[in-house]
């Protein structure tokens, strides 16, 4: 639920922009029940029990999402290769079990530094992979979709601004609105969102003018869903943390009244301060706190949480209540809910370029706590992580495992493993295929 002090929410009328007449073609029979993990935070999903659990939100990308196939039992580990080409590898890790998705039957290449989206679109049953593709019009957002990846230009279809470059992309289905949704930083710097609905196909729209506020700062960008809303985040020009929501319409719920906007560093007073430059992002809504949380890099160098529950924001300085160390300049943020343990988690690269942890029970989700050592150390002396290194997340439920992908200093993608240890695997070289962007 959400509830603000009304000087400092702007409720506003939904402004939605005529799409291009494109239609989303249903698939049906497929047998695939994908939970995205896309690049940048973690977030719950209401009636299919879909979880996006791992998203990166800055430098190159190299692994950028995985996705568990609960309904056919796979998970599939995709990533950007040095052609600039999306890869997928399947579990677990066996010779020959990759894939080309792009740059092969007329799908084009993924921009330099292009955000990755990719889930199911359970209205109809189809997945979907998005990303931003170069062209001469700027960079535009690609969708992939159905078995054979048919390729679409959103940005064309929509007749929409082109992405900024190296956007971040956030996407979600909506199962109470009915509506599949995209969201992107424009080139003009504002928070832009393509829709889907079975019957008016895809359409755009500018939130940014819509809630009647500043632009972005960079092409940070997280999401999720609670049981009840649609939340989008970013960083607008003083360094603070920004959330768009809308109601969803739920049954027994508040009903759709528009788009609204709050500065999340002044909310409720709890007076949290800027954002580093540069900053990441990274979040999730943890159904059994029944709270929001966003982390950033504050000015100071510290890791800091940005808490709702039950009905305020507060702020926490995590590297300070946990004692660990602070993130490394340039390090990823990765974040999600461990459904095994129902604990909150937070992934980062120290000084050293270490892989770090940093986590809470959800009954508990001020206390944190850090481990005093590396999670690549403890699983058995994995390599450090390449210099401005994405970090992914997901719950393996074939292997009952917690799991952390990056790219290592030796140019490969890793994967650390928990199931009551740490563990470690290359699994590009496990695959034999092509190296990740470093």
């Amino acid at each position: 639920m959400k509830f603000y002090n009304q000087d400092e929410n702007q409720k506003v009328e939904d402004v939605g922009e005529s799409g291009g007449g494109f239609q989303f073609k249903p698939v049906h029979g497929i047998g695939l029940g994908i939970v995205a993990m896309a690049l940048i935070g973690a977030w719950i999903y209401d009636n299919n029990s879909l979880q996006l659990l791992g998203l990166f939100s800055g430098g190159t990308s190299g692994i950028v999402s995985t996705d568990m196939d609960q309904v056919d039992s796979k998970l599939t580990a995709f990533y950007i290769a040095r052609d600039s080409n999306l890869y997928g590898l399947e579990y677990p890790w066996a010779q020959k079990q990759w894939s080309q998705v792009t740059g092969t039957g007329g799908r084009p290449a993924v921009a330099k530094g292009s955000g990755i989206a990719t889930y199911l679109n359970t209205i109809n049953g189809t997945p979907e992979v998005f990303y931003l593709a170069a062209t001469s019009q700027g960079e535009h957002v690609e969708q992939l979709w159905g078995s054979t990846w048919s390729s679409n230009d959103l940005t064309s279809a929509t007749r929409a601004p082109a992405a900024a470059t190296g956007s971040r992309l956030v996407g979600h289905i909506d199962s109470c609105a009915n509506t599949d949704n995209l969201f992107y930083v424009g080139s003009d710097q504002h928070i832009r969102l393509l829709t889907w609905t079975p019957t008016r196909g895809w359409t755009s729209a500018d939130l940014t003018r819509a809630s009647r506020t500043g632009g972005a700062l960079g092409t940070a960008l997280i999401g999720h869903l609670t049981g009840a809303s649609e939340e989008v985040f970013y960083f607008d020009a003083r360094k603070h943390v920004h959330e768009l929501w809308r109601w969803s319409g739920c049954p027994n719920g508040p009903r759709f009244d528009g788009w609204h906007n709050s500065d999340l560093n002044v909310a409720n007073g709890n007076g949290a301060p800027n954002a580093m430059a540069a900053s990441p992002l990274a979040g999730f809504y943890d159904a059994k706190a029944n709270a929001d949380a966003i982390f950033y890099i504050d000015t100071s160098g510290e890791l800091r949480e940005l808490f709702f529950s039950p009905s305020s924001w507060s702020n926490i300085d995590v590297t300070k209540v946990s004692g660990g160390p602070r993130p490394a300049a340039g390090s990823s943020l990765v974040a999600h809910v461990n459904t095994i343990a129902a604990s909150e988690e937070v992934y980062f690269t120290d000084a050293d370029s270490n892989v770090r942890e940093v986590w809470a029970w959800s009954t508990s989700a001020r206390a944190w706590n850090a481990p005093s050592y590396t999670i690549n150390g403890q699983a058995g002396g994995a390599p450090a992580a390449a210099p401005g290194s994405p970090l992914a997340t997901d719950m393996n439920t074939l292997a009952n495992s917690d799991e952390v992908y990056y790219i290592g200093v030796d140019k490969e993608a890793h994967l650390l493993s928990w199931n009551q240890t740490w563990s470690s695997t290359d699994i590009t070289a496990a695959s034999g295929a092509p190296s990740p962007v470093p």
